[in-house]
């Protein structure tokens, strides 16, 4: 065969080409639409970024086609679900004889949902690349009004004692203790400090100054007003993380990467330890200091409960059986090892592993990205550490979603600058 025939033979036919634009048309669709939904959701009910990814995943399917390059990120989180499963055979919150017709049975089997929200969150990921990066600007705009607006909302709540949030939960007929008024309220906080980093650097790179500080101020009075205390927490943490990507480039990936490992590898030991050393909870002391104070009596239990059976551990969603922990430990690295076993925690390590390598590489190439996707990371880190279950729905879906914004910032400051400082830019997947 000729260069020539060969040539003809492998180029790219009007069909594949035409079916590659509409792909990437219809994944801007998607990653638009989420991107604009990101900051509300967060202030009207987290629970629904599940239905938000979900629904997008669907809608990506058809669209998947071949990819060149794989996702290994997503090879290790199956890797972890499907161990999952198998853990429903020793789980002591498994159903001894569980009714497969009953949706209620079928709902609290968190093993399957894992399988099932790996199929659909990993098909919006794939596609999600293929967004065009011409428009990587707007959908961070969009992304930020969306979180501006989450955020007045929230300061006006801290301010007025949960006046909108409240009128909306009446509106809808869905009336809540002031407790848990409060504490719902606050929720988008949590969106907000994990998505703060590429909004607000993406503010003062398109000249809205005043807009990054007035995001930041927001965020700071409604995390004190509404008494969350881990946004603030994750805000600060992503800040210094920032800054030092940005100034020492890929070795601060690696020792943030060698904590993360520690972190994974130590936690159950540290507070079967140190932790009784610390403070116990002595009822009443306001609310910030009592739920810290509870906290720390349900990280010291769950270490407890590692240590007799620290190999397998006590199966998916075996949090859910004692009464000292309300629903999970509120620590990634304890549910794992408390659900897991030595495996889980093994597979979790694992995955952030290749998230901070992947990091640091994209810092090598450029400190400016590099920055941003670790003060992203972090956050997510810190919040999983103090606040959320590991496998609540929603919370990987906002995960998700963050992952896609850290695309999304690279290829915007791809078509922001064409200084050579800055080299390939390369997103994490």
């Amino acid at each position: 065969m000729s260069a020539t025939d060969q040539a003809v033979a492998f180029s790219p036919s009007p069909v594949n080409l035409d079916w590659a634009l509409w792909r990437s048309r219809w994944a801007l669709v998607l990653v638009m639409a989420a991107a604009a939904l990101t900051g509300p959701v967060g202030y009207l009910g987290q629970n629904a970024y599940a239905a938000v990814v979900g629904a997008a995943g669907i809608a990506s399917l058809g669209w998947l086609g071949v990819r060149r390059d794989p996702v290994p990120a997503l090879g290790i989180l199956l890797a972890l679900a499907v161990w999952s499963v198998v853990s429903m055979a020793w789980s002591v919150a498994m159903p001894a004889h569980p009714n497969f017709h009953r949706y209620k049975e079928v709902e609290g089997l968190t093993a399957m949902k894992l399988v099932l929200e790996l199929g659909l969150y990993g098909a919006f990921i794939v596609l999600a690349r293929d967004t065009p990066g011409v428009w990587a600007s707007r959908i961070l705009g969009a992304l930020t009004v969306g979180l501006g607006l989450a955020t007045l909302l929230m300061a006006i709540d801290a301010l007025s004692g949960d006046a909108i949030y409240r009128a909306l939960r009446l509106s809808a007929h869905a009336a809540n203790k002031p407790e848990i008024i409060q504490r719902n309220a606050g929720r988008g906080c949590f969106t907000v400090a994990l998505m703060f980093w590429p909004a607000s650097v993406w503010l003062r790179r398109t000249g809205r100054i005043l807009g990054a500080f007035l995001l930041a101020l927001g965020l700071v009075i409604a995390s004190i007003g509404l008494h969350v205390d881990s946004p603030l927490v994750a805000l600060v943490l992503g800040g210094v993380v920032l800054f030092a990507v940005q100034k020492f480039g890929r070795p601060v990936a690696w020792i943030l990467l060698g904590l993360t490992v520690l972190y994974f590898a130590f936690a159950p030991a540290f507070f079967a330890v140190v932790g009784q050393s610390l403070p116990h909870w002595q009822g009443d002391q306001g609310l910030a200091k009592a739920s810290w104070g509870i906290r720390l009596d349900i990280w010291r239990f769950t270490a407890a409960k590692i240590s007799e059976r620290p190999w397998l551990g006590w199966g998916i969603d075996g949090s859910r059986v004692w009464d000292a922990i309300p629903l999970h430990p509120h620590n990634a690295a304890l549910q794992l090892w408390l659900e897991l076993g030595v495996v889980g925690a093994a597979l979790g390590t694992l995955f952030w592993t290749y998230i901070w390598a992947s990091i640091g590489a994209a810092a090598e190439a450029n400190r400016f990205n590099g920055g941003v996707y670790a003060a992203v990371a972090v956050a997510y880190l810190s919040i999983g550490g103090m606040s959320f279950g590991v496998w609540q729905e929603w919370w990987l879906a906002l995960g998700v979603l963050a992952v896609i914004t850290c695309w999304t910032f690279a290829e915007a400051f791809a078509h922001w600058t064409t200084s050579e400082r800055y080299g390939e830019l390369t997103p994490l997947g």
